[in-house]
């Protein structure tokens, strides 16, 4: 038995090692390098032409832990919309000045997906992009706000 299963392992070795001399088979596949895309945007606001806004309140103060914004938000370069955004936000605790948001940027060719703490401050924050879609597929990077009103932001793709 032993032996049988030490010849079957060369057997297994010496194929392995066949496929990856001779190309075929398993081997390692060449790399390609990353695009990166850099896209700065203004963000739109629930009474824009084609915004879509439903706040969801657990408290009365706007500012409440646990209150929604599920929203549809067009993007723009300047009076242009270039896309939109649709998603959700959660507030959280107060002190923290900070929301939880998860949402899709689409913008032609593509959608990417960003989820992570924004602050509604007057301080800027960043959030990861976690993933995209078609043009952005593979995507992963960042979205960074801008300070100032509107928000503007810029997303940073890198897609593989």
């Amino acid at each position: 038995m032993k032996r049988t299963l030490a010849i079957l392992g060369v057997l297994a070795v010496s194929m392995g090692a066949f496929g990856l001399l001779s190309g075929g088979g398993a081997g390692v596949a060449a790399t390609r390098a990353a695009t990166i895309t850099d896209i700065t945007f203004r963000e739109g606001v629930c009474g824009d032409a084609g915004a879509h806004c439903k706040p969801i309140k657990v408290g009365k103060d706007p500012l409440s832990y646990g209150n929604r914004l599920i929203f549809t938000i067009p993007l723009y370069h300047g009076t242009t919309v270039i896309g939109k955004e649709e998603g959700e936000c959660v507030n959280l605790q107060r002190t923290s000045g900070s929301n939880y948001c998860t949402y899709n940027v689409t913008l032609q060719g593509g959608t990417v997906s960003v989820q992570g703490t924004l602050r509604y401050t007057a301080d800027p924050g960043t959030i990861p992009i976690t993933g995209g879609i078609d043009a952005f597929a593979g995507a992963y990077g960042y979205i960074h706000e801008h300070k100032g009103f509107p928000a503007t932001y810029t997303l940073h793709i890198v897609t593989p």
